[in-house]
């Protein structure tokens, strides 16, 4: 019933190198609301892809992980909250994860090109 981990980890390493060869999303596309949380969820999908392909490498992910779980419940926008200098502030967020989404912070024209 269940898959060896190290043979899982051989195949999803195989998916994605495949993905990445012919230009296909490696991960399903998520629901991305029209309001505050717009830009949360678009953040955060980038924080949870990673996280997956760190863990997929073996590398640390689970502070990325929910970093991204927790910015998708974040009741203001992370842009707002970058405005004021407090993205250390926000539950599981520390330096390298904010220089990790700085790129996406951008902008709102930036993070709209993502979808």
């Amino acid at each position: 019933m269940y898959v060896d981990g190290k043979y899982l980890k051989k195949i999803h390493k195989k998916l994605i190198t495949l993905c990445k060869k012919y230009n296909l999303a490696c991960r399903a596309k998520r629901f991305i609301p029209n309001d505050y949380r717009r830009y949360n969820y678009i953040i955060a999908k980038k924080l949870l892809d990673q996280a997956y392909y760190n863990s997929i490498s073996g590398k640390a992910w689970k502070r990325m992980q929910w970093a991204g779980l927790h910015l998708q419940n974040l009741k203001e926008s992370i842009l707002d909250v970058n405005a004021r200098g407090d993205l250390l502030t926000l539950k599981n967020f520390n330096n390298k994860i904010i220089e990790f989404i700085k790129p996406y912070l951008k902008s709102k024209k930036t993070l709209n090109s993502f979808l």
